[in-house]
């Protein structure tokens, strides 16, 4: 499951920053902001809600 995952966001960020070099004409410099902006939003809520989880797991365990 998470190969399939990490495997979409790889395909979709490479796709968009074709789309963005050929179609729009961005400036690489801006392609590689745009992909990174997109990476991280689609990668950091996943993230926190493992470390709160995490947190919470820990919480019941200590408990």
């Amino acid at each position: 499951m998470k190969i399939g995952r990490i495997a979409g966001l790889v395909i979709g960020a490479l796709v968009g920053a074709i789309l963005l070099l050929t179609v729009f004409r961005f400036d690489w410099p801006v392609t590689v902001a745009v992909v990174a902006l997109g990476l991280a939003a689609s990668v950091l809520p996943g993230l926190l809600i493992a470390r709160a989880k995490a947190r919470k797991d820990a919480a019941a365990r200590d408990a």
